[in-house]
């Protein structure tokens, strides 16, 4: 499709598909809010039709595995959700998420160049834009049930995953194809990052930004390779072990009070992790299903539908089978292959691992539940950069195209 080649294409598409908070939270907005679920909804259609309809080409390389590994992903949660007998009223989610998933497939694989200009273009703005309501309205833009100070994102902890994606692609683009324009947008959105993190202090964001910027640059600087993906996410489980089970937290007091200003106990998530332990017994394998907030609350208490825990929310609802398939999905999208053949591959491996590192960090303290599909954004790129024939194919730079 000729479309796929233009970044503003891609910017638009994107634009509806990852959908800023404040369109849905701003009640007058609403009119808004059902246009840009109408935009996503024929997004999706369209690029059903280019796979199927069309008998459009399917690109085979890790994407497509991912892709297919996404789709599986949706349906267990559906086949979940009706094993413990509850109606499933995840049907908006489950079509952003194939939605976000067919187009970012299509796009990157019929342009990469168009789709990254596009994407970081547009995330980038999502951040600085966010960063301007933050200076602008130091008391929120607006107030919702849940929260009383809400952003251009939404509420700050909501921030994290727009920030990751925004902070990854713009990272990918200023090394694919670097010129002073790439590399002056993506200061400019770290700087924008840590503004706003450090404004409303995001805690956990900050925390984990700066681990995955550190990596980054530490194997760029000495060109070592990263630590393998499966190393990472055994790690990432051991320590989710020892914060669950283990209340390792309480070691490390003046991290956690000194510098991060938390109290020990994580702002109640142990209570909360306890909760969740003991609702799991009954339904460990699939999980309780997807169910609403209301009924989540009387499993979790304290007016919570979710465990602030990636890994344990994700057994309390889809069970450890809907993990397994999870970290499948992120296990198979972020290792690379063997055969890192030019300094360009070493770079993406570097780029993939240290943000992976910060998203799996991320996790430990958070679900990721409102809009964490945001996050199959990040898979089906990372298993495109990580293909095979992608760490062999040279990129080329510098020309007058680039330069525009």
């Amino acid at each position: 499709m000729v479309a796929f080649q233009n970044k503003w294409f891609c910017f638009v598409c994107l634009l509806f598909l990852v959908k800023p908070g404040c369109i849905s939270g701003i009640s007058s907005l609403q009119i808004i809010d059902k246009f840009f679920d109408i935009m996503r909804f024929v997004i999706m259609i369209l690029c059903v039709m280019l796979l199927f309809v069309k008998k459009g080409k399917l690109y085979k390389n890790k994407s497509l595995v991912v892709l297919g590994l996404i789709i599986l992903n949706e349906i267990w949660k559906f086949f979940s959700t009706m094993r413990n007998g509850y109606s499933y009223n995840s049907w908006g989610t489950t079509l952003n998420t194939l939605g976000i998933t067919l187009f970012c497939y299509l796009a990157i694989n019929q342009n990469k160049k168009a789709f990254f200009e596009g994407s970081s273009l547009l995330f980038g703005s999502y951040v600085i834009i966010n960063t301007l309501t933050v200076l602008l309205f130091p008391n929120g833009m607006y107030t919702s049930s849940f929260y009383s100070q809400n952003f251009f994102l939404s509420y700050r902890n909501a921030w994290f995953i727009f920030y990751l994606i925004a902070l990854y692609i713009c990272l990918l683009n200023n090394e694919l194809y670097p010129t002073r324009q790439t590399k002056m947008w993506l200061v400019a959105v770290i700087v924008s990052e840590y503004i706003s993190m450090i404004r409303q202090w995001t805690a956990n964001g900050l925390f984990c930004i700066t681990i995955g910027l550190f990596l980054f640059l530490l194997w760029k600087k000495h060109k070592n390779y990263a630590f393998p993906v499966w190393a990472v996410i055994l790690s990432e489980l051991a320590v989710a072990v020892g914060l669950i089970f283990f209340h390792i937290q309480e070691r490390v007091l003046f991290l956690i009070v000194g510098v991060l200003k938390k109290d020990p106990s994580l702002t109640q998530r142990v209570r909360i992790w306890n909760n969740a332990l003991e609702s799991i017994k009954d339904s460990f394998w699939i999980g309780h299903g997807s169910m609403s907030s209301t009924t989540a609350s009387t499993f979790l208490g304290y007016g919570v539908n979710h465990a602030h825990s990636y890994y344990l929310n994700t057994i309390f609802y889809f069970g450890i089978i809907g993990l397994v398939i999870g970290l499948c999905i992120i296990y198979y999208a972020f290792s690379d292959s063997k055969e890192k053949t030019s300094q360009n591959g070493r770079t993406i491996h570097f780029v993939n691992t240290s943000m992976l590192v910060a998203l799996l960090t991320g996790f430990q303290g958070e679900s990721m539940m409102s809009i964490g599909y945001y996050l199959c954004l990040m898979y089906v790129v990372a298993a495109y950069t990580s293909s095979p024939s992608f760490n062999k194919a040279p990129i080329v730079v510098n020309s007058k195209e680039d330069m525009c």
